[in-house]
């Protein structure tokens, strides 16, 4: 049986200076596949994965 997605968004953050220069939508099955397919996207070498107001953990490649 299939789990039910849910709604994550990743930020990514300029190499300079921190800010958040883009911001896209993600659907996974939990925290872990979120973070996975965050780190596995080549526009994402510094990037944060958020799930609604909470933060599930950050990419620095």
């Amino acid at each position: 049986m299939l789990g039910k997605m849910r709604h994550y968004r990743v930020y990514k953050r300029g190499e300079v200076t921190g800010k958040i220069v883009k911001g896209k939508d993600l659907l996974a099955d939990n925290d872990d596949q979120a973070l996975k397919a965050a780190s596995e996207d080549p526009d994402c070498p510094t990037c944060e994965v958020w799930k609604g107001t909470t933060p599930v953990g950050s990419i620095k490649r």
